[in-house]
Formats: C-alpha cells, structure tokens, sequence
C-alpha cells in the first residue's frame, strides 16, 4: 500500500508448498521496494485474511487443495478488483486460458538444474512482474498529489461497528498534538454511547466525548454522536458547533451522515477528510458524493469494500473514493496527510 513517503509493495503469497512460500519470501524481500505481508497454504485461507493483510500484489500458485488458483483469482477480481493478480505455475497454459485472467503469469522453475539456477530465474522472471503493479501505483500516487494540497481542518468519520476497537485501531496511532477535530457518527443505539465513549477513552490519547446539540469542535478531540437524530454543522464566528434535531418517526430514518458530511460542506467546503469504516444501508452515500463534488477527501476501509451492499462498499463501487486504506493504517494516514509523524510509542506498541 502506498503512504505518504513510502511506497513498498504488499505482496501476500499463496501457494500449498511451505518450502515454496519460504523461498519467494526471502527472494521479495531482499527488495527494497516490496514488502510481503502474509502467506497462505491455499485460496480459502487466503480469503479468510486478505482483509486484515491488505496486499498490493497476490501471488497465486494454480494447483492447490480446497481452492485452486482458478478459483482464487476468480474471487479476488470479484471483491478485490485493484490487487495485481500473478499466476504461478508449472503450467502457464492452464492460467492463460482462465476467465478471468491473472495480470500476468509466471512459470515455476521446475527444470532448474540447481538451486542457484532457480533464485535467478525467480529474480529475473517474478520480481519485474510483481514491480508491474507500480504503475497502478503511480496512478494512485497522482491522485494523492492532485488532492492532498489542501491540509484538512476537520476528519469525519462514518463506523458501525458496536465495539470501540475499530476506531481504537485507528485512533490509538494518533499523538495528544493531532491538531484538527475528529467527529465520528456510530450507528447505535443513544442508549449505548455513554459506555463506547468510556471504553474508546481508554483506546486512545486523544480525549473522547459524548456530543450534544451546541457542543463546539474542538482541535484534537474526538467527538462521538449516534444516528438517533440528525446533526448538522454550523459555523459561528471561529469555531464549528454541532447542532441536533430529532426526525419524527413518520419521515423515516434521520440520516445522520448525510446531513454531517452535507453540511461539512457548508462549513470548510472541500477541506475536510472522510473516513468511511463502516455502514449498513445507503446513509451516508448522498454526502460522500457532495464531499466527493467538492473536491474533499473520501477514503474507504478496505476492509469494507468487498461487500456492495455496506457503505464502504457503496461508495467505493459509485466511484466517490480514489482511496483505499486498512483500519491499522489509517492513523498513520491521517498523520501523514497533516505533515506528522506517528509517535515513537505507537510504532513500538
């Protein structure tokens, strides 16, 4: 994945043989420019862990038990369709001729006539084809260029999750210096935000609190509301307030994140940066596509992306997110979008 100032490939390995995960792995990483992140026995297991690895480059041996090749790039291209997919196989025939295809193909050097002869083939035929995927990557690093001129003044962030340790993950990362305000609308209960507000205080440096209607943003602070009503943003003279109004049952759902992330808008224009972790049904989708129109920051977990039918999801396939991030990366996302480092604590822990 690229960060800011780094720009590594992840590569998650997948092939039956441990002596052959073994060997591409010392062979990728004595190159600097790649990183492998995890292997896997077959294609179930790797499914089972893409998510949370978050790969750039998937490596995919073509005969393997339980789920073969075929079946893996199958999968992979249908949730995961920007990983560069590489076949690696004794028998290249087989891969060309899948559907869909891997992006490239590389025959295994099963007719080596030593072990020596089969590292060179390797560096010589794999390694330029997992560096292929820099192009994709370059592509992604322009769009960071285009859109991350502009500094945020607020982060927004919409999550479902009824645990705190999604935004825990996340927030854990950030120093008690993070400079702008951090609004998170959770999908619960009001009933329960006392106690999610208590257990994520205990997740991060940052202060946490519950917000109520007028409640100022303040620099620094996370500030947590639920979707049982809607809340909008009003600038009053320097300082942004959060203001709440209950919808009457018979109007329907209060769509909560469209009216925060619409009225964000309003307030900082296109200088505001939305995270989307998490989400059930369509709340939310309307404002990241005004954020998106306005030219702010929208980023999705990748976590998320693979189910249509989630908000990270939905926003990711309707083209409103350039960007991509895992939930154990984006601290230091945020970090590095406002010219910060991660504090040396957080990077030992």
């Amino acid at each position: 994945m690229t960060y800011y100032g780094v720009s590594r490939l992840r590569v998650l390995i997948i092939d039956d043989a441990p002596i052959v995960r073994r060997m591409l792995g010392q062979i990728i990483s004595t190159d600097s420019e790649l990183e492998v992140v995890g292997t896997a026995a077959n294609g179930r297991i790797a499914m089972s862990r893409i998510a949370a690895l978050d790969p750039d480059v998937v490596i995919v041996d073509w005969q393997m038990p339980e789920m073969d090749g075929a079946e893996t790039v199958r999968q992979l291209r249908q949730g995961w369709p920007h990983l560069h997919l590489i076949a690696f196989t004794a028998h290249p025939e087989d891969a060309l001729a899948a559907e869909p295809a891997p992006d490239a193909v590389v025959t295994k050097p099963v007719a080596a006539g030593s072990m020596q002869a089969v590292i060179e083939h390797l560096r010589r035929e794999l390694l330029p084809r997992v560096k292929d995927a820099k192009s994709g990557h370059a592509a992604q690093d322009n769009i960071l260029a285009a859109i991350t001129s502009t500094r945020p003044e607020a982060v927004l962030v919409a999550c479902s999750d009824p645990s705190p340790a999604t935004l825990g993950r996340m927030l854990c990362q950030l120093p008690t210096t993070f400079p702008v305000p951090i609004i998170a609308v959770q999908q619960m209960p009001a009933a329960c935000q006392g106690m999610f507000v208590e257990r994520l205080a205990r997740l991060t440096r940052l202060p946490v609190r519950a917000l109520a209607n007028g409640d100022a943003l303040l620099p620094g602070q996370v500030g947590i509301v639920t979707n049982d009503q809607a809340w909008m943003l009003v600038r009053m003279g320097k300082t942004v307030h959060l203001g709440g109004f209950p919808v009457p049952p018979e109007v329907g759902a209060p769509m909560t994140i469209d009216v925060l992330f619409n009225t964000a808008v309003d307030v900082w224009n296109g200088r505001s940066l939305a995270l989307v972790l998490s989400g059930v049904g369509q709340d939310g989708l309307r404002g990241c596509q005004r954020l998106h129109q306005a030219g702010a920051e929208v980023v999705v977990a990748t976590d998320g992306v693979n189910d249509p039918d989630s908000l990270p999801g939905l926003v990711w396939h309707a083209g409103l997110s350039r960007l991509r991030q895992g939930v154990d990366h984006l601290g230091e996302f945020l970090l590095g979008r406002l010219g910060m480092r991660v504090p040396a604590e957080a990077a030992a822990g």
